[in-house]
């Protein structure tokens, strides 16, 4: 299981990124940082700001607009 999760409620909100916490420590928002975007494909850095899981989430905006999707969330060693 992936160190972060989405926050469901903010999937829906296309012009704000979509908020994660931790599922090691339940704490959140982690620190966060861009990784990039591509092809419409958003990439960003999560650090959780009390036990210092780190991954890599990418999303994008779905194909009517509506939300966003979660493609994958990766750990980071």
């Amino acid at each position: 299981m992936p160190s972060f999760e989405a926050d469901n409620l903010t999937l829906h909100k296309i012009n704000v990124a979509p908020m994660f916490r931790c599922t090691r420590c339940h704490f959140g928002p982690p620190d966060t940082s861009w990784a990039g975007q591509k092809n419409g494909e958003h990439r960003r850095v999560l650090v959780c700001r009390s036990c210092g899981a780190r991954a890599v989430a990418t999303f994008r905006v779905a194909a009517d607009n509506s939300r966003w999707e979660i493609l994958s969330v990766e750990d980071m060693e």
